[in-house]
């Protein structure tokens, strides 16, 4: 009897730890995600980019979604929200704001998200994609539909990758990479389907 108590006692001990070990990676990877979005922002205002229309006073958030995000390959439905807060990001993917506008010509409507498998893990299986594949983007203005056109892994600091091309619109989707960890970005580029 009190073998089992011991063994159930550093079971509780280890599930505890495994729980705040978890959400502390959680939460170093949420830090970086915002963080790299906080230079895309800086790099995107600086390189003079299409501005996304929506008003300030106007703010969405995780309750209140701009669109709908679907990738039928990897069964992915989740909420896109306006911005990239550590909140919205645990709650939504989050349109990057100074990027955009969706669907318009020579603009890139660039979304961050969680990978982890724990909270937040929308992204988790975004490396599965490949070139060909179909993501839908839903909003009030209708539904648009995007061709995977490259996917590459680069460096926090590459944020380039995220400018516009002349003459394509696009969407790409940043996440950390690899899994359970925030060394570098994994960054999908689709093309709007005409």
């Amino acid at each position: 009897m009190k073998k089992l108590g011991i063994f159930l006692i550093s079971l509780g001990i280890s599930i505890l730890v495994f729980t705040g070990v978890v959400q502390y990676i959680a939460y170093r990877e949420r830090q970086a995600l915002i963080e790299t979005v906080k230079g895309v922002k800086s790099t995107v205002i600086a390189n003079d980019l299409v501005k996304n229309d929506s008003k300030k006073d106007n703010k969405y958030n995780a309750k209140n979604p701009i669109g709908v995000l679907e990738i039928p390959k990897i069964d992915l439905i989740i909420p896109i929200v306006e911005g990239e807060t550590e909140e919205s990001l645990k709650n939504a993917a989050g349109h990057i704001e100074g990027t955009g506008p969706l669907g318009a010509d020579s603009s890139n409507y660039c979304i961050a998200g969680h990978r982890a498998h724990y909270t937040g893990g929308f992204f988790h299986r975004l490396d599965e994609l490949e070139v060909g594949d179909e993501i839908k983007i839903k909003t009030k203005d209708g539904e648009y539909y995007f061709k995977v056109i490259e996917k590459k892994i680069v460096t926090p600091d590459k944020v380039e990758v995220l400018n516009p091309t002349k003459g394509k619109a696009l969407v790409t989707l940043i996440t950390c990479h690899p899994l359970y960890s925030n060394k570098k970005r994994l960054i999908v580029v689709a093309e709007l389907k005409k």
